[in-house]
């Protein structure tokens, strides 16, 4: 293998994502939509009742940052926290209106910004790019094993 063709291409992978992960924070904030409540409102909309340490996994950000950051959702009454009465250590964490509604303006803007990004390509372009990244996935998934 061309080392530096690979090079190449994880460059170009890092980069796509770079670039869109900063026209997504640019676009999210249009609308209200802190970058650190984005993975954590995604979760918890789509399983209500999730704990903070489902979180923890399904994220893979860290329990502290998870605090704080709920802490901040619940403040702009985008979620609530309610313990557990069976188990006093698990607080489970249910959106409220305004959190379905700034996920659903969210989901919207995502997938505008993923049309616009992929204006021009063919469906077989893009399966192809997707075949060659879940490859790559897979490879890093087994390096890390």
């Amino acid at each position: 293998m061309d080392i530096d063709r690979s090079r190449d291409l994880m460059f170009f992978i890092q980069n796509v994502s770079k670039l869109f992960r900063d026209m997504m924070r640019e676009n999210a904030e249009k609308i209200g939509m802190s970058e650190s409540y984005r993975p954590l409102m995604f979760e918890i909309v789509k399983k209500p009742g999730l704990t903070q340490i489902d979180l923890v996994h399904l994220t893979h950000l860290k329990a502290p940052t998870i605090s704080l950051t709920l802490a901040k959702m619940e403040e702009e009454s985008l979620i609530e926290r309610i313990e557990d009465l069976n188990d006093r250590r698990n607080i489970h964490i249910y959106p409220k209106e305004k959190g379905y509604e700034l996920d659903k303006n969210m989901k919207e803007l995502f997938k505008k910004t993923v049309d616009d990004c992929m204006k021009g390509l063919t469906n077989e372009e893009m399966n192809i790019a997707k075949s060659i990244i879940i490859k790559i996935i897979l490879n890093i998934e087994e390096i890390n094993k």
